[in-house]
């Protein structure tokens, strides 16, 4: 039986979970899940945002295409970077 692709982490999350709750987020790491389902879960403000992680060359999964596809409410937000991750949270307390 082979291992389920879920549960595999990309190299950088630790730190980009790190990164949002230096900036004031609530995260949630969710990346057990499996079905596609983003890696953390983030609160900012009252906003909750879904969260993919990638490395700079980290592609999304069939799955996760499936799911962003098939998802209703807002879409999840696919970061590599620090960089990523401020922009992103600049973004939210703008109101965009």
């Amino acid at each position: 039986m082979t291992k389920p692709k879920y549960g595999r982490t990309d190299a950088n999350h630790a730190e980009v979970i790190g990164w949002f709750e230096q900036l004031g987020c609530i995260v949630t790491d969710t990346s057990q899940v499996g079905g596609g389902f983003p890696d953390i879960v983030c609160g900012l403000i009252g906003r909750t945002l879904l969260v993919e992680i990638k490395t700079a060359d980290g592609k999304l999964l069939p799955s996760q295409k499936t799911f962003n596809a098939k998802w209703r409410g807002e879409q999840p937000v696919v970061v590599r970077t620090q960089i990523d991750c401020i922009e992103l949270v600049q973004r939210i307390r703008r109101g965009k």
